[in-house]
């Protein structure tokens, strides 16, 4: 079976400004404690749990046991960390083709389906797991998820099959339920089935995804990203229980072929940050040749500082695996 070797290397937030606001934390432990309640068999039946289905059911599969993932963390004296994630790529995740063509082709033909899952080649394969309280702690994630897109994404030159490694420094439930968006008609999306929130947002949370962290003097970049990072002019930034998104524009390939890097992104929402997250393309951990990738982005100071970090590198090692079967390690530090 085919196999990959995968390496995360970053170094990210100093330990003390990965706190959440008051008002995250607030929502975060009344939902919490709602789902505890929802999920009490003494006072929850059957036509309960039909009327209140699971809400985090919108984030994919709770769990990463189709990757057989292993992972280990260990924290120096300097309160450095080295976070490593192994996993081995499903065979039954379907692969897509290149630029919408294909199996990913739309518009004058319906959306094929795969024959793996029965879904559409254009969904994303979502897998997702909690890490335990002193992972989030210390890393200042609270959970992984691992998503697979067949077909890719936009911009055009991400438009083939390709892993995100999300990590998220709100919970499930905060995601589930409170990153939420009315969401433009699907007729009147570029791709099918991609969900992009509206501009004009009528309730709270869906305002919220458009409240942008900034400085005082200068509001264009904003606050703990990299100052090469923006937000694309045409408006599929903002994704419910993912947040409004910034990457940087410049360094987006003309297409699939010219893709041999590893972009970043980062979001955020309610003004706070949210998430971060790694392309990584599927030809970067499958074959049998030996592949070695690497990337790097790093912050400038802020005017406000949500949380403080420097620079974060990530790097991906493919070793040649055509007759062995290797776990794939994430490796953050």
């Amino acid at each position: 079976m085919e196999s990959i070797l995968l390496f995360f290397l970053m170094i990210l937030w100093s330990l003390d400004g990965l706190t959440l606001s008051h008002e995250q934390q607030n929502q975060q432990r009344q939902r919490k404690e709602q789902q505890i309640l929802k999920n009490d068999t003494s006072i929850v039946n059957e036509t309960l749990i039909e009327d209140f289905p699971n809400p985090l059911a919108v984030l994919g599969e709770p769990e990463w046991t189709r990757l057989r993932p292993g992972w280990s963390l260990t924290v120096n004296d300097q309160c450095l960390y080295e976070f490593v994630f192994q996993f081995e790529h499903d065979q039954t995740l379907p692969i897509g083709d290149d630029e919408y063509k294909g199996k990913c082709e739309f518009g004058d033909v319906e959306p094929k389906i795969a024959p793996e899952d029965g879904q559409r080649y254009l969904k994303p394969r979502q897998m997702w797991e909690q890490f335990p309280p002193y992972v989030w702690a210390a890393l200042g994630f609270n959970h992984l998820s691992v998503d697979f897109l067949p077909c890719g994404q936009r911009p055009k030159g991400y438009t083939t099959p390709q892993y995100d490694f999300s990590f998220f420094r709100v919970t499930p439930e905060y995601r589930a339920e409170t990153m939420v968006c009315k969401l433009i008609a699907d007729d009147q999306g570029a791709v099918p089935g991609e969900q992009i929130c509206k501009s004009n947002q009528e309730e709270p949370n869906g305002m919220n995804f458009y409240i942008v962290p900034g400085a005082m003097i200068d509001r264009n970049p904003v606050v703990n990203m990299p100052f090469n990072f923006e937000r694309p002019d045409n408006g599929y930034a903002p994704i419910p229980h993912y947040g409004l998104r910034s990457w940087d524009q410049g360094n987006v390939p003309n297409s699939p072929r010219e893709w041999d890097d590893i972009p970043i992104v980062m979001s955020s929402y309610n003004g706070n940050l949210v998430m971060w997250q790694a392309h990584v393309p599927y030809k970067m951990v499958s074959g049998d040749q030996s592949q070695f990738h690497s990337a790097k982005v790093v912050a400038k100071s802020r005017e406000i500082k949500l949380s403080r970090w420097e620079s974060a590198s990530i790097s991906t090692h493919t070793p040649n695996s055509a007759n062995s079967t290797v776990p794939v390690p994430l490796w953050v530090q």
